[in-house]
Formats: C-alpha cells, structure tokens, sequence
C-alpha cells in the first residue's frame, strides 16, 4: 500500500509539471520585451560569467540604464547563464521561465501537503496555481522571472524549514537550507521579506500558539536576514 501511495504521489507530480508547462510552451516562441531589453538585451554586465561577482557588488550592473539601478544579483546571474549557453536567443529565457513554473508547481503541491492539507484538495490547489492566468505576466515575460525565481526559492525555504521540524526534532542541515533559500529568494527580489510571516503564520496552522512561541528564534534568523540584506538595498 506505501509503495502504491508513493507511485501515486508521483504520477500526480509528473502531471502537475507537464500541464503548468504545457500551458506555457506557445511562450517560446515569443522575444523579448520592454524591461527586457535594457536589462536583458542592452546589458553587458550579463555577457560573461567571470564578470558575476560584480552582479552581487555594483547596483549597476541590473540594466544598461544606470537610471533604472536595483539590485537583485540572483536574478541577474540566471540571466548570464541563459546568455553563457544560448546567448540572446529570447526562447532560451522563455524556456527557463516555463521550466520554474512548472518546478514551482510541484513545489507548492509539496508545501500544501506539509501543511496536512488533504491530498485531494493540495491537489486541486496546485492545479489552479497552475492554470490561473495571475501567473501569465510572470511566466510569458522574460523580466518577470523576478517573480518566478524568487517563488522558486521562496517555497523551497519553507519547505526546507518543515523539513527541519519534522516529527518534533531540529534538523540543523534543514534549517541552514531554509535559511539559504529565504536569502536567496530577497537577492532576487525584496518581496521575499514576506517569509518571516509565512513560516509563523504556517506554524499557528499547524501546530497553534504554543509552536510559534517555541519556535521564535528560527523566526529571528529570518527577520535578520531581511534586515541584512534590504539594508544592502538602500
């Protein structure tokens, strides 16, 4: 019987991805459009990768604007790596979007399930997360990726920090990983900040009160990093 679940889970998994991307693939075939061409097209801060560590340093390295300067270095070096292996061919940056929806999709499935929402509705929830059309400006224009890579790290934080208090123990490795991903999730865009009252928010579901006063100090670390790193975006 678990090993029938498990083949379950996995076929449910398998058709998440194909139906979030396919829905999607008719965006390869489309090119680049208005911030993308001078953070994208016209930038040459994006044109070799030895040049990366400037991305994590220099605001201007964010468009060939210097009027538009905003710092958001791990967006930017997807970027450079779409340009190291396809250069300015547009479908290759449309394909990593179409690629982190459907990723994004599976990996809300995941938390919907750590939350102990039941299978057949988590189900359903990622399903409309899939099809609803809030996500077509995300996924269609290469410039939204700041959405869709930030999500990406985003639900991978939280279910690394789910991960990190399963069965009432602390899992230390899980929780340097949540706290990678939440950090990774603000250098590509500051919305992020909105992590440290997920996680607690997530925990009053779960488990009430008690778990989120017991499990302050994680929310601290959190708050910290915001703190950390939107101070180097000022």
């Amino acid at each position: 019987m678990a090993g029938s679940g498990w083949r379950h889970r996995r076929w449910r998994e398998t058709l998440l991805l194909l139906l979030s991307c396919a829905l999607y693939l008719p965006s390869l075939g489309h090119g680049f459009h208005y911030d993308d061409f001078h953070s994208i097209v016209l930038n040459p801060h994006i044109r070799a990768l030895s040049d990366a560590g400037g991305l994590f340093r220099d605001f201007q390295t964010f468009s060939s604007n210097p009027e538009s300067a905003m710092f958001r270095p791990v967006l930017m070096l997807s970027f450079a790596l779409n340009y190291a292996l396809a250069g300015g061919a547009p479908a290759s940056y449309h394909a990593v979007n179409v690629f982190l929806h459907g990723t994004n999709t599976i990996l809300l499935y995941w938390v919907l399930l750590a939350l102990r929402i039941d299978p057949g509705r988590a189900l359903l929830g990622a399903v409309f997360f899939a099809v609803t059309p809030i996500n077509s400006e995300a996924v269609n224009y290469v410039s939204g990726r700041s959405e869709v890579l930030m999500a990406f790290f985003f639900l991978s934080s939280c279910l690394a920090y789910f991960r990190c208090h399963e069965k009432g123990g602390v899992r230390l490795p899980w929780a340097a990983m949540s706290l990678l991903c939440g950090a990774l999730a603000l250098l590509t865009k500051s919305v992020a900040v909105s992590l440290a009252v997920v996680l607690p928010l997530a925990d009053w579901l779960t488990g009430g009160w008690a778990v989120v006063r017991q499990r302050w100090k994680y929310y601290t670390a959190f708050v910290a990093i915001n703190v950390r790193l939107c101070h180097l975006d000022e």
